[in-house]
């Protein structure tokens, strides 16, 4: 087995790179996120500081659907209500907690979409998700794990795979 000299590795290291540079690009859609009337959602945590936490983590999350996208796709999704799993609870000595029952706190988030290739409208409509069962799913240590599992099933089920 040979062993790379400080004089070839740089060549080796640039060749490599320069694979990498020629490979083709991966394509993909873009996504366009709007929240309609935040300050009324249902639960989007308490608070502006709070809300502005889960608006911009879902934001975040909706935004990586862009690499799953094909080429020349674009998704517009306009948030009309969140409501997330569990409820928030006072909690002597701080300030409150969101606590998961597996009763009627299920996930609830109700969305305006329109995807469109090239310009022309391929599908649109209006839906209101929810995961009654969302404690029986895989644990996630994702803050809004819950809600992520529901919002990616229902992409992968209306968006990608119609």
């Amino acid at each position: 087995m040979s062993r790379l000299s400080l004089r070839t590795a740089p060549a080796v290291i640039a060749a490599v790179f320069g694979l990498f540079l020629h490979l083709p690009g991966r394509a993909t859609g873009s996504v366009e996120i709007s929240f309609a009337d935040a300050p009324h959602y249902s639960d989007a945590g308490r608070g502006a500081l709070e809300r502005e936490r889960t608006l911009n983590a879902l934001a975040d999350h909706f935004s990586r659907w862009a690499e799953r996208l094909p080429d020349g796709q674009s998704l517009k999704l306009t948030v009309l209500d969140i409501d997330l799993a569990g409820e928030l609870e006072h909690v002597p000595r701080w300030h409150e907690v969101r606590v998961l029952r597996g009763r009627a706190d299920w996930p609830k988030i109700t969305l305006r979409f329109s995807l469109q290739q090239q310009g022309r409208t391929v599908s649109e409509g209006l839906a209101r998700l929810s995961d009654m069962a969302y404690e029986l799913g895989r644990r996630n240590p994702d803050e809004f794990g819950h809600e992520k599992r529901m919002l990616d099933r229902w992409f992968a089920t209306t968006i990608l795979s119609p």
